[in-house]
């Protein structure tokens, strides 16, 4: 489910999907949903863009490193 916000109300940085494809080399929109979908990461829609927050990126990025140790 995609949360409405307002800008001015988030005090954290939030990231686009061009953001994203920066961090995550050959990613596309369509491996964001899957994310989305698979609860790793939330969609925010804030005026006609989405955004992702920067603190979900990092904690979905630490999880993933840790179930790799772990393997």
């Amino acid at each position: 489910m995609d949360n409405v916000i307002n800008i001015m109300s988030m005090p954290e940085p939030m990231l686009r999907a061009k953001d994203m494809a920066k961090i995550f080399i050959n990613t596309s929109q369509a491996t964001y949903d899957n994310w989305v979908k698979a609860g790793l990461i939330h969609r925010y829609k804030i005026g006609g863009g989405v955004y992702y927050k920067l603190s979900e990126v990092k904690k979905m990025i630490e999880n993933a490193i840790e179930l790799r140790e772990v393997c």
